[in-house]
């Protein structure tokens, strides 16, 4: 039995472009409903009503990221490394 993964990287992107979009495509779709509706059902989760004031886009869906790429560790180290390199409005003096 062979993978689509098998299949597109046979595939020449060159000689075949349309045949190389869809298998691509293919790639991307879900195999059940169930994945899909799995994601939904954390979204839900993740917006709650305290976090439904959330006006950037960006921090929502870092959480979601977050939630489904669980097997990747983030550690608090990690966390403050990124925090402190980022350019704030307001300079905290300690």
């Amino acid at each position: 039995m062979v993978t689509v993964i098998e299949v597109i990287s046979n595939c020449n992107k060159n000689l075949y472009p349309n045949v190389y979009k869809l298998l691509t495509i293919l790639l991307t779709l879900p195999v059940t409903s169930c994945e899909v509706e799995r994601l939904f059902s954390t979204l839900k989760r993740i917006k709650t009503y305290l976090r439904n004031s959330i006006a950037d886009n960006n921090r929502l869906n870092g959480l979601v990221a977050l939630n489904i790429h669980r097997e990747i560790k983030v550690g608090i180290d990690d966390v403050i490394k990124e925090l402190t390199q980022r350019k704030r409005r307001l300079d905290f003096v300690i």
